[in-house]
């Protein structure tokens, strides 16, 4: 359970002006004209305001105007890479993991550090880097330069923006550019990285030296944990996992834990008791179509259905949405005579934008399905569709989103995706090859649906699973058991058939499960008057009329149905 909550406390971050150096970072022989940051800075402000749909609806546009002048008034203290890392702060402070600026094209950003981090709820670690530091590969770190990891990966957060606290878990990204942890104060030589790590109980100091990439480019950043944050093919980079080289997990190595077998577009494979199917990016691949996928997964499933069909998008940071609809039609011609016994969704910090549409097109298909693992970097209702804009004399590039998608009612404002069987990847799972969201599926205990219980096992079964779920996760904010709307509709079915018992069970369950919802409490006081259950059905529907004075079919009953 720590480790659940550990994930919880992570938060998104202001923009932090203590953070940013005023020294210079910048090496003098770039080739670089001077930058005109006056212009720069109203370009950057005017595409945000033209381009977005409510670029400052998390921060405010006086608040952001604000910041902006406070930059104005410090150009003259800060050097080019200062003043970059300011302006990625204040464009990551708006919180959409869509819309960010990047030094893509100054080439006194493509410099970078041999080295890839990834952030655990147990701290930052080392996933990959190049192989004269390999005694390091899966090593915990506990400084970086003249600050703590925790202080080192807080400051390179801040340049990256995100839709949570989760998606902002993953821009440990930035911790690799030299030049952006000289801007941000972790290091004082731009050229020289100093890490103390933790490598198996051996606490050392390693040296890692920068080294000249193509571009400042943060696309690397949408590369799995275990693969370079650069592009630099003369470096022969090890992983964490006995020092296999990246392309390892671009061959489907049988070898590898099932959830690291291949780490490109998708596969799938038979596991013990299902069909495993993961999908890492909503595009096409050379070799094999998105649609030719979907065909030969749903081909196999019919050769061969499975009691569990296991969706795997915890790796997939998104691509074409519109290849949604395909897959999402072939799972519902199958969903009106299911031939499994439950569907799950395993998500994560890392599924975001077009994964976050396919997320919900299997929900919608499939309204049973369970959703498993962490939340996912953005919620259901999110900013995206980006455009690029080159910022002109400065080699920045700034991405701005251009669409809301509203996937969800307009009212859902949850910056994720609720759980309803939470499970965290810890870095000791990780590192040791386990994958504890597969277990949980794969084990003996039952991982359906609420609603799949209640319908097929009946209200009491279904109360024992709630209850040991609510006692293992009821503390998680991300957690959300069952849809409220699917139990209330479940409860209106059984009512219509006449199993009054059943619906009344189905609606106690929901108002345990949402006790601040009038709504249900409303439709378990009309299941307990139909039932004959007088004296109850008044609790039910007072307690509704608490939490909405304005619900008048509550009134009516209490009204014509005075106590004794």
């Amino acid at each position: 359970m720590t480790s659940l909550v550990l994930a919880f406390v992570l938060h998104a971050l202001p923009v932090r002006r203590d953070s940013t150096s005023a020294r210079p970072c910048a090496p003098a022989d770039t080739g670089h004209a001077p930058v005109a940051w006056g212009p720069a800075l109203d370009d950057v402000f005017a595409l945000l305001a033209a381009r977005h749909p409510d670029a400052f609806a998390r921060v405010g546009r006086r608040q952001f105007s604000i910041e902006l002048d406070e930059l104005r008034r410090d150009l003259p203290r800060l050097d080019d890479a200062g003043v970059t890392v300011r302006l990625m702060q204040l464009v990551a402070s708006l919180q959409d993991g869509h819309t960010q600026l990047e030094p893509a094209h100054d080439p006194a950003f493509a410099r970078w550090f041999p080295v890839r981090f990834y952030a655990f709820p147990s701290g930052l670690y080392v996933t990959a880097v190049d192989r004269p530091h390999r005694a390091i590969a899966g090593a915990r770190v506990l400084r970086i330069g003249a600050v703590s990891a925790e202080q080192a990966l807080d400051r390179a957060r801040s340049v990256m923006g995100a839709d949570n606290a989760w998606g902002s878990r993953e821009n440990s990204f930035a911790l690799s550019n030299a030049t952006m942890l000289c801007a941000l104060g972790v290091t004082d030589d731009p050229g020289v990285m100093t890490l103390d790590v933790d490598a198996g109980g051996r606490r050392q100091t390693v040296r890692l030296e920068a080294v000249h990439a193509a571009d400042g480019s943060f696309d690397g950043r949408f590369r799995g944990e275990m693969f370079p944050p650069f592009r630099e093919d003369s470096i022969d980079w090890v992983t964490a996992f006995d020092g296999r080289a990246p392309r390892a997990f671009r061959m489907r190595d049988s070898r590898l834990p099932l959830h690291l077998r291949y780490r490109l577009h998708y596969f799938f494979e038979r596991v013990d008791g299902g069909l495993y199917a993961q999908i890492n990016f909503m595009a096409n691949a050379d070799s094999l179509s998105f649609a030719g996928f979907t065909d030969g997964l749903f081909a196999a499933f019919d050769r061969q259905p499975a009691r569990k069909l296991i969706i795997d998008l915890r790796y997939n940071s998104g691509g074409n949405g519109d290849l949604a609809a395909g897959f999402a039609a072939a799972l519902a011609a199958r969903a009106r005579q299911p031939r499994w016994e439950q569907v799950y969704v395993l998500l994560g910090p890392k599924t975001f934008s077009a994964a976050i549409m396919l997320a919900h097109a299997i929900v919608a298909a499939v309204p049973e399905a369970v959703t498993v693992g962490e939340p996912s970097g953005a919620g259901w209702n999110s900013f995206g569709d980006p455009m690029e804009f080159a910022i002109a004399g400065t080699g920045l590039r700034l991405s701005v989103s251009t669409l809301y998608h509203q996937l969800a009612r307009f009212d859902d404002v949850r910056p994720y995706i609720p759980i309803n069987l939470p499970v965290v990847m810890t870095a000791a799972d990780y590192f040791a090859g386990r994958d504890p969201a597969l277990d949980l599926i794969l084990g003996s205990g039952d991982t359906r649906a609420i609603t799949t219980i209640l319908r097929v096992a009946g209200p009491a079964a279904a109360r024992r699973v709630y209850d040991a779920r609510h006692a293992r996760y009821a503390t998680l904010p991300w957690w959300e058991p069952v849809s409220e709307r699917d139990v209330n509709q479940l409860g209106y079915d059984f009512l219509a058939q006449g199993d009054r018992d059943r619906a009344v069970g189905t609606f106690a369950l929901n108002a345990d499960a949402f006790p601040a919802s009038w709504n249900a409490w409303d439709s378990l006081g009309e299941a307990l008057a139909a039932a004959g259950r007088g004296s109850e059905a008044r609790a039910a529907y007072q307690r509704s009329v608490v939490l909405n004075p304005g619900n008048e079919s509550a009134q009516r009953y209490l009204e014509s149905h005075p106590p004794h």
